[in-house]
């Protein structure tokens, strides 16, 4: 189990509205507890995570990682998550969760696979699930999906 701390100091960022410039200090803290499962001796370890987050600017009601025009001063998150490598490890399974206590919800899921040293393809499904309460990702849509694909070579 970890604690994390950090404070913003006149951060830096920009009105989607007016694209003026603010600067708004900011404090974020979080509780992480990572675990690793290991189901059978023929599987390899999972790794579980778990991680509530609570974020609120200092100096109003505006940071650049949030839409301004909720007014909020502090938000509440928590996730939740897991790697499952799969074989020999070439593949893993991805999935996290992370849900705004507001209202508001974001689920990814996805594959890693690395066939050599040298390649690397990821695919991910996205879901969000919101209502106009919410924080994450554009608060004037309830709901939005992508895949997400990417293909990685390594030197």
């Amino acid at each position: 189990m970890r604690w994390d701390g950090s404070w913003t100091f006149n951060k830096k960022a920009i009105d989607a509205d007016t694209g003026r410039v603010h600067n708004k200090g900011a404090i974020s803290t979080a509780l992480q507890m990572e675990k690793q499962v290991r189901w059978s001796l023929r599987q390899p370890s999972m790794f579980l995570w778990a991680q509530p987050l609570w974020f609120r600017t200092v100096t109003g009601p505006y940071s650049g990682a949030y839409l301004p025009d909720k007014g909020r001063s502090h938000f509440i998150y928590s996730a939740i998550g897991f790697q499952q490598p799969i074989g020999n490890g070439s593949l893993r399974l991805d999935m996290v969760n992370a849900h705004d206590w507001a209202g508001g919800e974001l689920t990814q899921i996805g594959f890693l696979w690395k066939p050599s040293g040298k390649y690397q393809v990821d695919v991910y499904y996205n879901d969000f699930r919101g209502d106009n309460t919410s924080e994450f990702g554009n608060s004037t849509m309830g709901h939005w999906d992508e895949l997400f694909f990417r293909l990685t070579r390594y030197f």
